[in-house]
């Protein structure tokens, strides 16, 4: 439509929306996750906005619970936007692997950005994307390194998984990335049995 309406439910949500309690905020990351997957390729303008304003706010807030929701909202905008050559799906991976894993002090909530990553590197195999390399690398560097064994578990799920769909899709070289971190890293240096 183009009187604007989505636009301006949009800039509510952000702007009074992410300003109420923690819960209410909560929701309205899952609600802006939503919405940026319907605007895709039709309203891109509108998807980079919520992919921008959840990267920079919903990951960084002061709320658990709020940043708990915010992997699955920036990696359904991401998974969107991998054909799109305006850099969103880069700015989201960047700010998944920047604020909700390095930066991260909740480890159940690095687990959900490890999950989503994997899913968004198979996810760019599928696409032929360049960003399975870069995911792959920042699993296998700082979530296999990291040090609760939860986010280890989901690191050596994610990096199995991307091989796996790797030798599948004719790269080769991601395949043998994932594979190398699991045998020197995981089960070299690994401490954790069930890990």
């Amino acid at each position: 439509e183009r009187g604007g309406l989505a636009a301006r439910c949009v800039s509510a949500l952000l702007d009074k929306g992410l300003r109420k309690e923690k819960h209410i905020r909560a929701v309205v990351v899952e609600v802006l996750g939503r919405v940026a997957v319907s605007a895709g390729c039709r309203q891109s303008g509108l998807a980079r906005k919520i992919g921008v304003e959840l990267g920079e706010k919903a990951l960084a807030d002061k709320s658990a619970i709020v940043r708990s929701k915010a992997p699955k909202a920036l990696g359904a905008v991401a998974a969107c936007a991998m054909r799109d050559a305006g850099g969103l799906a880069g700015r989201c991976v960047a700010a998944l692997m920047e604020r909700g894993l390095t930066h991260e002090r909740d480890c159940n909530i690095r687990a959900l950005v490890v999950e989503t990553l994997g899913g968004l590197a198979i996810r760019a195999m599928n696409e032929r994307s360049r960003f399975v390399t870069r995911i792959d690398d920042g699993l296998a560097d700082e979530a296999l390194a990291d040090p609760s064994a939860i986010v280890r578990s989901r690191a050596v799920e994610a990096l199995g998984a991307i091989a796996v769909v790797a030798m599948q899709s004719q790269h080769g070289h991601v395949a043998d990335r994932s594979v190398s971190a699991l045998l020197e890293r995981s089960l070299e240096r690994e401490r954790a049995g069930h890990v």
